[in-house]
Order: C-alpha cells, then sequence, then structure tokens
C-alpha cells in the first residue's frame, strides 16, 4: 500500500514519528485513520490522498535549508508528493470512469 511507503520513509526521515501522527498531520483524519486503512486493509480516500499530498509539500518548505541532509530530506518529501498526486489522479479517474 501506497501509505505504508509513505509512512515508513517519513519515519525513516524522522519527519513523522507515529502512524497517530501521520494519521492527524498528513491526512487530516482521527489518530485511529491510518491504522484502520491497515488492518481492513483499504485504500484511503481521494480527501485524505489530497490532503496528504498537499503536507508533503508544505513539510517540503521547512527543509529548503542548504545543509545536505536537509536537501535530501526535501527532495524525499518533494518526490512523494508527487508519487501520491499521480496516485491520486488514477484514483480519481478510475472512480470516474467506474460512475460513468
Amino acid at each position: 500500500m501506497l501509505l505504508d511507503t509513505i509512512y515508513q520513509k517519513l519515519h525513516e526521515q524522522s519527519v513523522c514519528e507515529s502512524g497517530y501522527e501521520f494519521s492527524v498531520r498528513y491526512l487530516g483524519k482521527s489518530r485511529s485513520y491510518y491504522s484502520v486503512l491497515k488492518a481492513r486493509k483499504e485504500e484511503p480516500s481521494i480527501e485524505a490522498l489530497s490532503t496528504l499530498e498537499i503536507s508533503l509539500k508544505n513539510t517540503s518548505a521547512i527543509f529548503s535549508d542548504r545543509h545536505p541532509v536537509l536537501t535530501r530530506t526535501r527532495i524525499t518529501l518533494q518526490q512523494l508528493s508527487d508519487e501520491v498526486k499521480t496516485y491520486r489522479e488514477k484514483r480519481s479517474n478510475d472512480l470516474l470512469a467506474h460512475i460513468e
């Protein structure tokens, strides 16, 4: 699941400390949202994906320093935001195609 990969990368970069924080700060949902998705093996809502995309972009702006470690974190966050955007667009298009 894309969210697992993103959470792991954020955790490795010390940008996010827990699944609870990920749910609230990056997905804009309740503390248990991410753990419920994992337990039920469900995909996140389009709204949560949009929030995640924007949160990753906004967080990347914090790491605009010229220090190599901060630059690497900024680039990682921007790449993750792009991945989420691509995934969100695909999911949205799939949902629209299913409706029509």
